[in-house]
């Protein structure tokens, strides 16, 4: 749930709550002999409070957009996997590759995220918007 003030009908300020899971893993390839494989070790449950602003260029019939965003996520993890150590292989008749992991679900609890974004959005009835949006969030 975000919530959002609009200034001067350019620029936005938003936040809230967002609940978001994660997967953390690996990948190996080892070519064209055995293949390629990975992994998903660990599973983290976080409840986000994003902080965002966002700003419009209006082109000169106001029918269409530039848009930019910059936002940071206070994030907690609120539950993950239990700690384990884990095996991954892959073989052919000559070869194999065997990978160990071990987790440590005891990490830190609390991380930030930056988030960006640029796009255009195009005005199609009087309060409806069409975006199209690049985002990075990391």
């Amino acid at each position: 749930m975000l919530v959002g003030r609009e200034f001067h009908n350019n620029f936005t300020i938003e936040s809230g709550l967002i609940r978001k899971y994660y997967n953390q893993g690996y990948g190996v390839f080892t070519g064209k002999k055995l293949g390629n494989f990975s992994s998903v070790s660990r599973r983290s449950k976080t409840l986000q409070i994003p902080i965002v602003l966002r700003a419009k260029i209006y082109g000169k019939t106001k029918k269409w957009a530039f848009t930019s965003q910059l936002g940071y996520h206070l994030c907690w993890i609120t539950q993950t996997g239990p700690s384990a150590i884990s095996e991954s292989s892959i073989s052919n008749r000559n070869d194999a590759v065997t990978v160990w992991e071990s987790t440590n679900n005891s990490n830190i609890k609390l991380f930030g995220l930056l988030e960006t974004v640029i796009g255009i959005e195009w005005l199609l009835k009087k309060e409806m918007f069409f975006c199209v949006t690049s985002s990075y969030l990391g």
